[in-house]
């Protein structure tokens, strides 16, 4: 066999496997022929003793001159007697002589036949060249194209040990024959996008997501949860309990990766912020947490380790004196922390001074105008965090707000003094 897809620097030519049967009336069958690559394969056939009936003649043949192979140039003009390949055809061009030479596929127009050009297949003998049509008209099928027997699926979750329904995550796809080793040949013009299908059937979502051909290198490709093409399940309902799905990749030849597919754990999140108040003389910190519906209520995600929170992105929509006029002064955000699935805001005290309250929300989309249940919501700079996007308030019945909260200085007595009940004694 001789591998005429893919050709050039990097190109397997694997390892070949088969049997010729006996001969009947001059034909003989091919049984067990395995290939350990992909990409296309000719045949090329020679006597296995070297010598036909004992006449020391030998005998050699491969498709070249036959099924649809035309010849279009002969050595012996040099590189000005050129293979013309007919306009609107893409082609394979072979230059050798009997079953000895090198093939170059996806040539057009003026191919040169010429040592130069393809190297030297057979020394000291004078070499032709043929085309055959890979694509456009009067395409011949004169190749076996092999497959890869299986993809596998490694599924990457985003936030540690799970992503959030609606949050893109990692997958690697790999391309294997059937001995369990990886097809390098599987990349280039031989490898095929990929698209992805939850095979588990879970009827709480969808899920998109595929990989481009050209992912692939060495027959694997990794995408990144940040690629636009990355795998996200998105539940039709905001109120679902955590869900495992399976994640099934399959190309457009139709190899799959049934029985290797990868897994994700998945759950439904939203961000809350809580109203804080405190003295006008320091800062203040307003309370965060992340968390998920654990299919009877929301509860503290204390395994989230991805949620980043850019500063940019906290609103400060409303600025009031403590009898509601314009204030004149303002509060710095100073930082944003979290862990463990719980934060803070810090708002730095008011500058240069006042009392009274500062609205803010936190705008988890991606373009610069939030969401939020507040009547204003001034431009800002989008987290792209929407899977944690939730009903807030009543403004809206649908789950797509941001979260909101009222930070208040100097208003109310300051928390840390809290109390039930007080009973002075004189």
């Amino acid at each position: 066999w001789v591998r005429s897809e893919p050709l050039g620097a990097g190109a397997q030519s694997g390892s070949f496997a088969g049997t010729v049967g006996l001969f009947n009336a001059g034909v003989a069958d091919v049984s067990n022929a395995s290939w350990s690559e992909v990409g296309r394969i000719s045949p090329t056939v020679r006597l296995a003793s070297g010598s036909y009936l004992g006449s020391s003649l030998t005998s050699a043949g491969n498709p070249i001159g036959v099924m649809g192979w035309t010849h279009c140039a002969s050595e012996s003009g040099g590189s000005a007697n050129a293979c013309v390949v007919p306009s609107g055809v893409t082609a394979a061009v072979f230059f050798g002589v009997s079953a000895y030479g090198v093939m170059r596929t996806g040539q057009t127009g003026s191919v040169p036949c010429s040592i130069a050009y393809f190297g030297d297949p057979a020394v000291g003998q004078s070499k032709a060249c043929y085309y055959t049509a890979l694509s456009g008209a009067g395409s011949v099928t004169t190749h076996i194209q092999v497959r890869p027997a299986r993809l596998e699926v490694a599924a990457a979750a985003a936030c540690g040990s799970f992503s959030y329904a609606g949050q893109p995550f990692g997958a690697t796809v790999t391309a294997k024959n059937a001995l369990n080793a990886v097809t390098q040949n599987y990349a280039g013009a031989v490898a095929r996008s990929v698209n992805f299908s939850d095979s588990s059937g879970n009827a709480n979502g969808s899920l998109s997501g595929s990989v481009p051909a050209s992912s692939f290198s060495a027959g694997v490709a990794t995408l990144a949860n940040t690629v636009a093409t990355a795998p996200v399940f998105s539940f039709s309902n905001k109120l679902t309990a955590p869900q495992t799905i399976s994640l099934r990749a399959t190309d457009t030849d139709g190899v799959n990766s049934s029985g290797y597919d990868g897994s994700q754990t998945l759950r439904s999140g939203r961000l809350q912020m809580s109203n804080a108040f405190g003295g006008d003389k320091s800062s203040l910190q307003i309370p965060l947490q992340l968390q998920y519906w654990s299919g009877k209520s929301w509860v503290k995600n204390s395994d989230d380790s991805c949620t980043v929170i850019p500063t940019a992105s906290v609103v400060r929509a409303q600025t009031l004196n403590h009898n509601n006029s314009t204030a004149t002064w303002s509060s710095a955000i100073s930082s944003i922390s979290l862990s463990g699935g719980s934060g803070f805001i810090t708002l730095g005290a008011p500058s240069p001074s006042g009392t009274g309250t500062v609205d803010l929300s936190i705008n988890l989309g991606s373009s610069s105008t939030g969401q939020s249940c507040l009547a204003a919501n001034p431009a800002s700079t989008g987290a792209g965090l929407p899977w944690l996007r939730s009903r807030q308030g009543n403004c809206a019945s649908t789950f797509d707000r941001d979260p909101s909260a009222r930070a208040s200085f100097g208003v109310y007595t300051p928390e840390i003094q809290k109390s039930v009940h007080v009973r002075d004694v004189f």
